[in-house]
């Protein structure tokens, strides 16, 4: 698999491909695919977990809008907040010239793992979710 090198930045809560070119997806979409690529499998309980222990005073503006997002807020609508999370998050992937034919590799349909390389996977900063789940940072 010829896939292109990609870098999830937890700090600026950035999808950069190639080292150069951003995918742009909103603080609810990152945090999926960060926790997709981690291995979470429990992504909805996961973000609400987070949201609800959240401490007032994060600088990173792509956790703020998270905090604030309405979606990952109420239990009975986590697999709908995930579905559609993952729905625009392949959308965009898709859209991006170099990922185009690894859309399903990293954001599979119906609860399979990524098997995009992990080789080619960076995660930059601190996992703003290692508390929650208790997996390394």
């Amino acid at each position: 698999m010829n896939a292109p090198y990609i870098e999830l930045n937890a700090e600026k809560g950035t999808f950069i491909v190639g080292g150069c070119d951003d995918v742009h997806l909103s603080a609810t979409e990152f945090a999926v695919i960060w926790l997709l690529l981690k291995g979470d499998m429990a992504i909805g309980e996961t973000i609400m977990s987070w949201k609800k222990s959240r401490e007032a005073g994060f600088e990173n503006n792509w956790l703020d809008r998270l905090s604030g997002s309405s979606r990952f807020t109420y239990e009975d609508s986590l697999c709908d907040d995930v579905t559609k999370c993952m729905s625009d998050t392949r959308k965009k992937i898709r859209k991006h010239f170099s990922l185009k034919a690894f859309v399903d590799a990293l954001v599979p349909k119906r609860n399979r793992a990524p098997s995009f390389p992990k080789g080619k996977i960076k995660f930059k900063g601190a996992d703003p979710f290692s508390d929650i789940r208790g997996y390394p940072k």
